[in-house]
């Protein structure tokens, strides 16, 4: 489990910002869930279904993947911007032990309650990780529906679920997977 403290800081981050509260009940669910599954290495599936489930709750955000450097390691990564600002759940389970950050929520390390010290989008002049090219070559309607977390409908169900859920907002697979069809991530 991760410390209390992280859903206090997590709701601090977002107080200032329009909409806040869909914004802390999306990034708190996927924060409870990425712990609850232990989620290592999934960053660019939650952050897709977190972008979705934003965008189908009118607030503009950017699906970014690109290189991360962070405690002396540089991977591959993706992340939510809102605003400019860096929302990122899955740092907290990235696949490199080293790594491993508190979350940042709005550019706020929620672990420290400090403005984070991660650098997002550079660039290193490295090749991507074969993963991360896989993901950068399929649409986000075709990348959700492969993802082993549901055996029908993929990470559509998660997104489905906390739709309902958590927003109170009836979502249309059929109508999602024909609306995000032929859309892409945003590379940093």
């Amino acid at each position: 489990m991760y410390p209390n403290h992280w859903k206090e800081n997590l709701t601090k981050a977002v107080t200032s910002l329009k909409e806040s509260e869909i914004i802390e009940s999306i990034f708190s669910e996927f924060l409870e869930i990425t712990y609850k599954l232990d989620w290592k290495g999934a960053c660019h599936e939650s952050t897709s279904a977190i972008h979705i489930l934003l965008n189908e709750a009118g607030i503009t955000n950017t699906w970014k993947l690109g290189e991360v450097f962070t405690n002396g390691c540089l991977f591959d990564h993706s992340w939510i911007e809102i605003n400019n600002k860096v929302f990122d759940i899955a740092i907290t389970k990235t696949l490199i032990k080293k790594a491993i950050n508190a979350p940042v929520i709005n550019g706020i390390d929620i672990g420290k309650n400090v403005v984070h010290n991660i650098e997002y989008g550079i660039d290193s002049g490295q090749d991507l990780s074969d993963q991360t090219q896989m993901v950068m070559g399929l649409d986000l309607s075709d990348y959700l529906s492969k993802s082993p977390i549901d055996k029908t409908y993929g990470t559509w169900a998660v997104i489905l679920d906390i739709g309902k859920r958590k927003l109170n907002i009836d979502l249309d697979i059929d109508l999602l997977i024909k609306k995000y069809k032929g859309k892409f991530y945003t590379k940093a």
